[in-house]
């Protein structure tokens, strides 16, 4: 069965195709890119510090499991804007 990523962001929703673990990861490192070039964590804030620490590790390819980066994301759902969920898309027979 196929599955996507949904992220629930400020102006628009964004789906990614994360049918296997690799694109998966792909798709979360993407984001945490993305977020941490654009300024979206406060390094002087104690949660954001810890999350940007983590993020970093990820990154730099330190953690070897493909469902870390989302599971480093969910950490954060409950920040507004940052809602990440996988749903599975229904095939048509």
């Amino acid at each position: 069965m196929k599955k996507i990523l949904v992220v629930s962001e400020e102006y628009s929703t964004r789906y990614f195709d994360v049918s296997t673990d690799e694109l998966l990861h792909k798709a979360c490192i993407n984001i945490l890119t993305e977020r941490l070039e654009d300024g979206w964590y406060d390094a002087d804030e104690p949660t954001d510090w810890k999350f940007i620490e983590q993020a970093k590790l990820l990154l730099k390819g330190k953690v070897k499991n493909y469902k870390s980066g989302y599971n480093l994301l969910r950490t954060r759902s409950d920040y507004e804007y940052e809602e990440v969920s996988i749903e599975e898309i229904e095939e048509v027979r």
